[in-house]
């Protein structure tokens, strides 16, 4: 992906990345807004409904750190990672 202040000046929403490993987004996450603004950066959120409850949080808490991006296979997850 290209970032740059001049695309960063004409765009609304930068995302942030695709990966869709919650271990290895965290650090994208974490470290996106030292790079663009949070209202700026699209941070995707996928969680799965072989997670755990604790991984659920996790993605999703991620996902707080810029606008959040909801995907994968939300309509899957039981009852208490979707609540």
């Amino acid at each position: 992906m290209r970032w740059n202040h001049a695309l960063w000046s004409r765009m609304q929403l930068q995302s942030t990345s695709d990966q869709q490993n919650l271990h290895l987004y965290a650090s994208i996450a974490v470290s996106a807004p030292t790079a663009v603004t949070p209202e700026q950066g699209a941070v995707c959120a996928y969680p799965q409904p072989e997670d755990s409850l604790d991984e659920v949080a996790f993605t999703m808490a991620n996902a707080l750190l810029g606008r959040i991006h909801l995907s994968g296979r939300v309509p899957e997850l039981g009852p208490e990672a979707r609540a």
